[in-house]
């Protein structure tokens, strides 16, 4: 064997020298194909995983390793890092790189022809030790330090430039990773990450501008496609590459996909370069799911996230020079948030479609952040208000910071606040300062759309409220930052459906100050009510309020409103009785004018359609208007005065003289009613009184409170429907000493209306009569001066009534003295009073003059005749009896003067017009209308009824009291029992014998059938023209005075209808 050997060692010797160098470099060569190719990959599978495993003190596994010794290609298999549980912690499936050995020669660098990573993974997760927070990796950490030489180099500093590095493609394919917090219970998984890097090169040098990268490539595209190494880059030097840098090659260009296990995606796109570096790029975030992220901070909120989505794209650049400061921008920045859905349990509190920041530039070295708009939609906002305030502000606000908050006290922050009066100046002004010199953010437009916002309120009512706001609309325009230009906007919402609020103009925030348009439309008053019911007795039950005008306000005390204002369909409702109080069907403000620092109020014309008032006097002699406000316990006032007086005690005068506060100038130009009414009653009475004022109409001009103005007073009206009464001067009750001149008229007021008045305090019911008043009062200086003219006519007392506040003065006689031979009684009376007076007052005052009259009257009966009897007697008139035309001798007493005259003048004519009065006549005919139509349903000639027939002398039983029932059936239409339920009801307190309630219901039911009587104008005129002939056959046949001399004008064409008589006048022949 040894000889062998011998033998070829020695022919090897013998051979050539280029055969021994060949055979040497053969061997050689295939010691290193055996080496590389078989040894190495099979000793790194052997013993890497345990060398590694005592590094980083965890199993690894190697399953298998190749290299391809002829291109330098290796592939490394199933290397695993576990866990010391054994779980898997990080690994790949499968690593491939190629290196270019000799262009790397050559190039002075690290050439790869690429790098392909199979099925990466990393499993992180976080858990709480009693020794606290740790990672699932803090053990290689610890590991790897401890095992650190103190040669390596900690303590170096020099800087030396890294190894150049050319790599044609890496690419990271079907990549996992998760981090598991077992702490917050979050967990972020991202199943699929894919990774591509092309054309790597470590000195490249980047355009000084480059273009998108979205533009270049696409990203779905740049991912799964291969590049193809460019080996011309690995010569071209750092000095040149950029020149010399065609648009086909991009270097140092990437592109990334990572997909989480909820169908979120996350896209990064770019290019960079490393000395200096440099990055530009795109990032993009689809459908990123929040509910995972939440459970980060989950425990810090009472409130959870059911539901979320985040949406992100931006093209970014970023610089960071090797000798200054970093540079970022950013541009056409996106950010949606969709489909948020916080809840709390398992009620949804808050919900929120889309929220979406558009537009956003962002340049760190310029501190500028610019956004195109801000648009949001479709928020639902669910709350509840009581005495703990708005329960979303704990559930929103992080548990620690309200641990925080809690223990800063409010006296603290008061006393600060007061301490400081013009800290939001200072802030205001410390806000500009800052943005002058630091970060400036532009947005152009915020839009909010369809808002919808609920509160459920319970601490300033009793039950709990629902308040809807809905829809919410706001917008802006331009809003920077530095808040030096005023922002304008747009605001509209409705109220629950019952009112719409519109407001668009600009707000001054660092003027403090706003100017704008305000606009309400259509709101119902009535949803306040339950905000009123601790304070009043009355319920809104309707009404509208609207209002539209300007307003111009600041935050040192200025605010002006001009504009218009309405209120329709007003009704307030008495709670004690259940019935309206006061009402209107429309109050229409045209303009109105206030300024709050000159304490002024100005409105051009207030105009009230058909406006309507009720007063009621109870029994015991209570107004339903004094029962209105409803009376706070003492323990309410006293714990009010304590508070007061705590408050001054506390606070700091910001100044030791301030501004004293001009009074309050009211001015109003115009206050008109139309077809107004007023009802009064006076239930303290037997039986009760009850009246109202209908037709009310007029106007109240220049009302001022400036001194030395008066307002003029012009209102007229009919009580009963039929009396006039009118109301004309000059008023001004806003002066100091208020300033009166009026003239109040009543015409014809029927007296049986005051039947109760009359029965209670004069001890008669009153069958027929009516009364005119006249009253004219002065007041200048709180000093009263008045005149009153009274004129009752027809009056005819009824029967006795057994009231005992009936006066003891002999009514019957005063009345026999005042009334003249026409049935009237005139009386003029001067009154006079001070104000000032603690016992003043206007009834009573007129009350004394007309006792004084009538006292007079019946205790020197004659020297009262001789002061109303003058020798002088007026003869132009011949009064009629009410819806009489026949003359009576008192009547031809007068006439028989007049003939006297007549024949002492015989070139005299007369010319005669008769005339009626409207109401008095009416009242007549409609009473012997009623009287024939009553006869014939008691089958009874009309000369058969009784003489004294009359509403309190009527039978209470037979044919007569059988027929008025059938008549007042027939005439007004209605039940008849029903007024006497309602005489029952209405005294059901002081109950009535039969008798008596038969009485009242026979005058009741007796005036109702008169009243539904229908008497024409045409039957006016003829009693006129009949009046007028009877006085000239008269004349003419009793006293001789020749026709001729007496002229009949026309009385129907146009008829007079002031009063019951025949006007004359006389003319030469």
């Amino acid at each position: 064997m040894l000889t062998q050997l011998s033998r070829l060692k020695l022919a090897f010797f013998n051979r050539p020298r280029y055969q021994r160098i060949l055979v040497y470099l053969t061997i050689i060569y295939l010691s290193y194909l055996i080496a590389l190719g078989l040894v190495l990959p099979k000793a790194i599978v052997a013993f890497a995983p345990e060398k590694i495993s005592q590094v980083l003190g965890r199993p690894v596994s190697l399953q298998g390793m190749h290299i391809n010794p002829f291109n330098y290609r290796v592939n490394i298999n199933q290397l695993a890092v576990k866990e010391k549980n054994n779980q898997d912690f990080a690994g790949l499936a499968q690593l491939q790189f190629e290196v270019h050995f000799w262009q790397s020669v050559f190039n002075q660098a690290l050439v790869i022809d690429h790098i392909q990573l199979q099925a990466p993974f990393a499993n992180i997760s976080r858990f709480q030790t009693p020794g606290g927070t740790q990672f699932n990796f803090d053990d290689i950490i610890t590991t790897l330090n401890q095992a650190k030489t103190p040669s390596e180099s900690d303590t170096n500093t020099e800087q030396s430039r890294p190894l150049r590095i050319i790599l044609g493609e890496l690419n990271v394919s079907a990549a996992k990773f998760k981090f598991d917090d077992k702490i917050t219970k979050a967990l972020i998984d991202y199943p699929n990450i894919n990774f591509k890097l092309s054309q790597l090169d470590t000195e490249y040098l980047m355009l000084p501008n480059p273009a998108s990268v979205a533009k270049t490539s696409s990203t779905k595209n740049a991912v799964t496609n291969k590049a193809t190494p460019v080996t011309t880059a690995a010569n071209t030097t750092p000095a040149t590459s950029a020149a010399n840098a065609t648009t086909t090659i991009v270097h140092n260009q990437f592109v990334a996909q990572l997909q989480d296990a909820h169908a979120g995606e996350v896209s990064l796109a770019g290019q960079f370069q490393l000395f200096p570096f440099k990055l530009v790029g795109d990032v993009q975030l689809a459908k990123l799911k929040l509910a995972p992220l939440w459970q980060f901070v989950a425990d810090q909120f009472n409130v959870k996230l059911g539901t979320g989505e985040l949406s992100i794209k931006a093209h970014y650049q970023v610089d960071l020079p090797e000798q200054g400061e970093l540079q970022l921008t950013a541009e056409r920045g996106q950010v949606i948030v969709e489909k948020v859905n916080l809840l709390n349990g398992d009620q949804s509190v808050i919900t929120l479609p889309l929220l979406a920041v558009d537009g956003i530039n962002v340049n760190l070295a310029k501190q500028r952040i610019n956004i195109k708009q801000i648009h949001s939609e479709g928020l639902s906002l669910k709350a509840k208000l009581d005495e703990q305030g708005i329960d979303l502000v704990p559930l929103l606000m992080p548990k620690s910071m309200a641990t925080t908050s809690s223990t800063a006290t409010a006296p603290e922050a008061s006393e600060a606040i007061v301490a400081n009066p013009t800290t939001s100046q200072a802030v205001a002004d410390n806000s500009a300062t800052e943005n002058a010199n630091g970060w400036l953010v532009t947005l152009d437009g915020l839009s909010i759309e369809n808002y919808d916002i609920q509160l459920e309120e319970q601490k300033l009512s009793k039950t709990a409220q629902q308040w809807r706001v809905y829809p919410l609309d706001f917008a802006t325009q331009t809003i920077v930052s530095d808040l030096k230009a005023p922002i304008e906007y747009q605001l509209s919402f409705g109220l629950n459906d019952k009112g719409h609020f519109v407001s668009k103009g600009q707000v001054d925030v660092l003027g403090q100050a706003i100017s704008a348009n305000l606009k309400v439309e259509q709101l119902a008053v009535a949803q306040f009510q339950p905000y009123l019911e601790p304070y009043v007795n009355m319920q809104l039950k309707s009404g509208l309020f609207s209002s539209d005008g300007e307003l111009h306000a600041d935050g040192k005390g200025k605010a002006i409103y001009q504009g218009s204002v309405e209120l329709d369909d007003l009704n307030i409702l008495d709670n004690i009785r259940k019935a309206p109080l006061v009402k209107w069907q429309k109050m229409h403000i045209n303009q109105l004018d206030f300024d709050q620092q000159q304490n002024q109020i100005k409105i051009d014309h207030l105009r009230f359609e058909k406006p309507y008032a009720k007063v009621v006097i109870a029994k015991d002699r209570t107004t339903n208007i004094s029962n209105l406000i409803v009376e706070q316990q003492a323990i309410n006032a006293s714990n009010a005065v304590e508070q007061t007086a705590q408050t001054s005690t506390n606070a700091v005068a910001p100044s030791k003289t301030a501004p004293k506060q001009p009074e309050l100038s009211l001015d109003i130009q115009k206050i008109s009613f139309n077809q107004g009414s007023a009802f009064f009653a006076d239930n303290s009475l037997t039986p009760n009184f009850a009246s109202g004022i209908e037709q009310l109409e007029g106007h109240i001009s220049h009302l001022s409170s400036k001194p030395n103005t008066k307002a003029s007073v012009d209102i007229k009206g009919k009580i009963d429907r039929y009396a006039p009464v009118t109301l004309k001067g000059d008023i001004n009750p806003l002066l100091d000493k208020p300033y009166l001149d009026l003239d109040l008229v009543f015409k014809s007021v029927e007296l049986t209306s005051v039947n109760p008045y009359s029965g209670t305090y004069a001890g008669y019911y009153i069958d027929k009569g009516q009364l005119s008043l006249a009253l004219n009062y002065r007041l200048e200086q709180n000093q009263l001066k008045g005149s009153n003219h009274l004129v009752i006519d027809q009056l005819k007392l009824g029967k006795r009534s057994n009231s005992d506040l009936a006066t003891s003065l002999p009514v019957t006689l005063a009345i026999a003295l005042l009334q003249d031979r026409h049935g009237v009684i005139d009386l003029g009376m001067e009154v006079s009073g001070d104000v000032d007076s603690p016992s003043f007052s206007v009834g009573s005052i007129i009350m004394t003059a007309i006792t004084n009259v009538i006292t007079k009257a019946v205790t020197a009966p004659f020297s009262f005749l001789a002061g109303l009897i003058g020798s002088d007697e007026t003869l132009d008139k011949i009064p009629f009896n009410a819806g009489q035309f026949t003359l009576t001798s008192r009547e031809q007493a007068s006439l028989d003067k007049l003939a006297k005259g007549l024949g002492d003048r015989p070139m005299l004519q007369l010319s005669l017009e008769g005339s009626v009065n409207a109401v008095n006549d009416s009242q007549v005919i409609a009473e012997r209308m009623m009287k024939r139509k009553l006869a014939a349903l008691a089958n009874m000639q009309p000369t058969e009824l009784p003489a004294d027939l009359s509403p309190s002398q009527f039978p209470s039983q037979g044919p007569l009291a059988n027929a008025l029932i059938k008549l007042y059936e027939q005439e007004v239409k209605a039940n008849p029992e029903d007024v006497k339920a309602n005489i029952a009801s209405e005294t059901k307190d002081t109950p009535l014998s039969n008798e008596e309630l038969t009485t009242r219901w026979h005058i009741a039911l007796y005036n109702l059938s008169v009243k539904a009587q229908t008497v024409s104008q045409g039957m006016l005129g003829d009693l006129a023209q009949e009046r007028a002939k009877s006085v000239k056959a008269y004349l003419v046949d009793s006293k001789g005075i020749a026709p001729e001399r007496i002229f009949l004008l026309e009385s129907r064409v146009s008829l007079n209808q002031d009063a019951a008589q025949v006007n004359m006048s006389i003319e030469a022949k």
